[in-house]
């Protein structure tokens, strides 16, 4: 998947795999290659932008061959996957509020004065 100028064009990936399966391909290849091209798209996509510190999340990366992938293609990378939260949709407000805390650190104290109650939803 060629990236150029921040523009990721599928178009090349998306026919190899269509052609595959109409050639009838054994599934289970084409899978590993869908994986082994995403995986290398991320390597390719932060050497380009010059990203060492990756942190991963969502469902996706609950797909344990994708993951390690991932960690093999990127070995002089720093990566970041979760321990202690589920990668899921369920934990996007936890990204949304350290990214809060890591964009505002002078609210950090007017956020900690107030109670829960406090805030609207």
């Amino acid at each position: 998947m060629p990236f150029e100028n921040g523009i990721l064009n599928w178009q090349p990936f998306i026919l190899e795999m269509l052609e595959e399966y109409d050639r009838k391909e054994n599934k289970a290849t084409i899978a590993g290659k869908v994986f082994l091209s995403l995986a290398k798209c991320i390597v390719a996509i932060t050497d380009e932008l010059n990203i060492d510190k990756i942190a991963f999340s969502g469902g996706v990366f609950q797909n344990a061959l994708l993951t390690d992938l991932v960690l093999e293609e990127m070995k002089t990378k720093q990566l970041f996957f979760h321990r202690q939260l589920s990668p899921n949709d369920e934990c996007i407000g936890f990204g949304q509020l350290a990214y809060y805390y890591m964009q505002k650190p002078a609210q950090h104290y007017l956020v900690k004065q107030k109670s829960v109650e406090q805030f609207s939803y």
